[in-house]
């Protein structure tokens, strides 16, 4: 039996796609979604760390309070996240709020402004590649700041002997 023809691999086929204005249009689409993701991703992580520091800084919290505070939590814009967090942490850079600062701009953007605004870019060739430069750029902005979120917590958890089976996680997770 003779082996089927190679498929084109994921690559070829994104580039392949980038050829026409559907496809253009499309993986414009699929760039803001991912960049959505990302944002979300973000958001979530805030909730994470300060339900996590809630935690930490508690004598004693019942998992009928996580719940509750989850709740909250899942409730605040991350403006309002943000906020929060820069409250109960000083950094001695100002990369890093500077980098929470800009994703706040850019998610904003995203969701309240970016197609309003770049609607003209959709409707040729070189503006449909501009809309994905900036979509990209954004993104990475995006998984930067839910990295860095992330190791924050991870570093309060280790900072403060809590261990990756604490109870918090499954209710956070």
């Amino acid at each position: 039996m003779e082996n089927p023809a190679p498929t084109k691999g994921y690559s070829q086929l994104s580039a392949d796609m980038l050829k026409t204005d559907e496809g253009q249009t499309n993986a414009v689409f699929a760039c803001f979604g991912s960049a959505a993701q990302q944002a979300q991703m973000f958001e979530d992580g805030l909730t994470k760390f300060l339900a996590t520091y809630n935690v930490a800084s508690s004598e004693s919290v019942t998992l009928e309070d996580l719940e509750s505070l989850k709740v909250k939590l899942n409730k605040f814009t991350m403006g309002s996240l943000i906020v929060n967090l820069e409250k109960l942490v000083k950094f001695n850079t100002t990369f890093v709020p500077d980098t929470f600062n800009q994703v706040l701009k850019d998610r904003n953007f995203l969701m309240h402004h970016f197609f309003l605004e770049r609607a003209p870019e959709l409707a040729t060739t070189e503006g449909r590649m501009e809309l994905l430069s900036e979509l990209i750029a954004i993104e990475g902005r995006l998984e930067l700041a839910r990295v860095m979120i992330d190791a924050i917590r991870v570093a309060l958890c280790e900072a403060m002997n809590i261990g990756a089976e604490y109870p918090h996680r499954k209710i956070l997770s």
